[in-house]
This record gives C-alpha cells, sequence and structure tokens, in this order.
C-alpha cells in the first residue's frame, strides 16, 4: 500500500508531466505538514507553484487521507537546501557551490561539469591578505564523484 508522501508524489508527477518542471522533494511530518520542493529547468514561477497546492488541497480534501488538519507548502528548494538531484546539478552549472565530501572536508568553487558520475568544479581558496584584504586564489579543476559527496548547496557569493 501506498503511503500520503507517495501518493502526493505520484499526483504531482503527473500535473508536471510533459513540463520541464520536476520534483525535487515530497516531505509529509507528523503534524501532516506536507511540504513540496519543485524546481525547473529555468527556474519556477510563484503562479506553478499556488496551482499545485490548490491541487494537492483538492486531492487531500477529496481523499481525506490526511483527515481535515494539514498545511500545504509548495515552493522551489532555497539556497538553504543541498541539491539532490543530478537535474539540479545540472541546472546550476557555472554557479558557485559549496561541496561536502563524505570525508568531512569541504571545496568552495564554481560548478562547470555535471556527468553520471562526476561533477567538475573550478575549485577556489580565500585567503585574508595582511589581515585585512580577502583574495580568491584559483586551485584549479577538480573532479568530484558523486558517491564522494555528503552535500552540496549553491551559494549567492564566494
Amino acid at each position: 500500500m501506498l503511503d500520503s508522501k507517495d501518493l502526493l508524489k505520484g499526483l504531482v508527477e503527473e500535473l508536471l508531466l510533459g513540463t520541464d518542471y520536476f520534483i525535487v522533494e515530497v516531505h509529509v511530518s507528523g503534524s501532516n505538514k506536507v511540504m513540496v520542493f519543485l524546481d525547473g529547468d529555468n527556474g519556477i514561477e510563484v503562479e506553478l507553484c499556488a496551482k499545485i497546492s490548490r491541487k494537492i488541497r483538492s486531492y487531500l480534501d477529496d481523499s481525506n487521507i490526511l483527515g481535515e488538519n494539514y498545511s500545504i507548502e509548495v515552493s522551489s528548494p532555497g539556497l538553504d537546501i543541498p541539491l539532490i538531484m543530478r537535474r539540479q546539478y545540472k541546472k546550476n552549472i557555472g554557479r558557485n557551490v559549496r561541496v561536502v565530501l563524505k570525508e568531512g572536508y569541504e571545496l568552495l568553487g564554481v560548478l562547470e561539469e555535471v556527468n553520471e558520475s562526476n561533477i567538475v568544479i573550478d575549485e577556489i581558496e580565500k585567503k585574508l591578505i595582511n589581515n585585512k584584504n580577502l583574495k580568491i586564489i584559483s586551485l584549479g579543476k577538480k573532479e568530484i564523484s558523486f558517491k564522494d559527496i555528503s552535500s552540496t548547496k549553491v551559494l549567492a557569493v564566494l
């Protein structure tokens, strides 16, 4: 039997079929808070999030799978949410990222390439010169296997 998360994910996938939008994550908490994170190859519009939210509300009202007391939040993942899907990595090529490796190391750089098994970043290092001037030094391209990545976040600035 499918749980509420799987049912909602199926509903949203059906609504997004044939578009360049995709589900990043669906979460249903124990207190019946439904959180749906959507993205698109070219970003996502607030109007689409509102439309999906209305469809989910209608489905939940009709099916009563969460009862009467629930809340819904449909949005794009913000900068504080790590990249989860390869498709998210691809759409963020050219952006600044912080990659935390499973070993605990942290790398900063510009996301350059994404393929089936790896990403490539142009790694940088920040150095404080004379205790006042920040200098960014390029360390060159670094290939990182997805299996070695603990998390990757897009940064507004390095």
